[in-house]
């Protein structure tokens, strides 16, 4: 599960990146955000499945080796009974 959490941690520190260079250009923390909030008003339909895609391919792999790794042991357990 380093995966997920590496992907993350890189997520919101480039958010916040994207903030602090706002607010270093003499925005307040409200503005900034509100930038970066209205960014996604413009992406089209197909960008926001290629974003969410984007997203979900760091938890996939993980979540299936946790669901083969429980299935496995549930076939252990029923084996032992």
């Amino acid at each position: 599960m380093k995966l997920p959490f590496v992907f993350l941690i890189i997520l919101v520190s480039c958010l916040a990146f994207l903030v602090t260079v706002d607010m270093l250009s003499g925005m307040s923390f409200r503005e900034a955000v509100n930038i970066l909030a209205q960014s996604f008003t413009v992406v089209t339909v197909e960008e926001k499945i290629i974003v969410a895609v984007a997203v979900i391919i760091p938890f996939y792999l993980p979540l299936i080796g946790y669901f083969k790794k429980k299935r496995k042991q549930k076939q252990i357990e029923a084996g032992k009974k």
